[in-house]
């Protein structure tokens, strides 16, 4: 069966954008609980940012947009 090259570039990119939201989504879980305490939270986000960071083999021109992204949500 022959693929497109178009399908393997979105899969691609569907795979990416998974693997750097889940981290965040770890955090979000973690403020849906019982009783979210501000500090675990904001480790929480260190932990993800850095997971990011981790994904991207410290590239910073790959994952310095997205902590932008981060800071600025975070910020608010």
């Amino acid at each position: 069966m022959k693929t497109s090259v178009f399908a393997d570039s979105v899969w691609d990119k569907v795979t990416k954008i998974v693997n750097f939201t889940e981290p965040l989504v770890k955090v979000l879980r973690l403020m849906d609980g019982e009783k979210p305490a501000m500090g675990y939270i904001y480790e929480g986000m260190d932990m993800a940012k850095e997971a990011i960071k981790t994904l991207y083999k410290g590239n910073e021109s790959k994952y310095l947009p997205i902590w932008k992204i981060i800071d600025s949500s975070w910020g608010r």
